[in-house]
């Protein structure tokens, strides 16, 4: 595993307790998925669902009370720069 990955990961992980302690409210709630990998890499495909699967079991249900914006960088570092700065916008 490279540093930037680790990187990412550590960082998508302390977010997580904050996602998921959230209440629904009957309104959507706008989450934002970035991955170094391709859209049709299997290991991203695997994992953006093991994502999914999760909130689905803390009741977070896309299209329901979440939108989820992915993004997929291709291990492109300007690629990841721009869309971090998009899905922060």
């Amino acid at each position: 595993m490279r540093r930037r990955e680790f990187i990412a990961g550590a960082a998508g992980a302390a977010a997580w307790p904050r996602l998921v302690r959230a209440q629904a409210s009957g309104r959507m709630r706008p989450t934002g998925l970035l991955t170094n990998l391709t859209r049709t890499d299997t290991e991203g495909s695997a994992r953006d669902e093991a994502f999914a699967q999760g909130l689905r079991e803390l009741g977070w249900i896309e299209s329901a009370n979440l939108v989820i914006d992915r993004r997929w960088t291709e291990g492109e570092p300007e690629l990841a720069r721009k869309y971090a700065e998009e899905l922060v916008d």
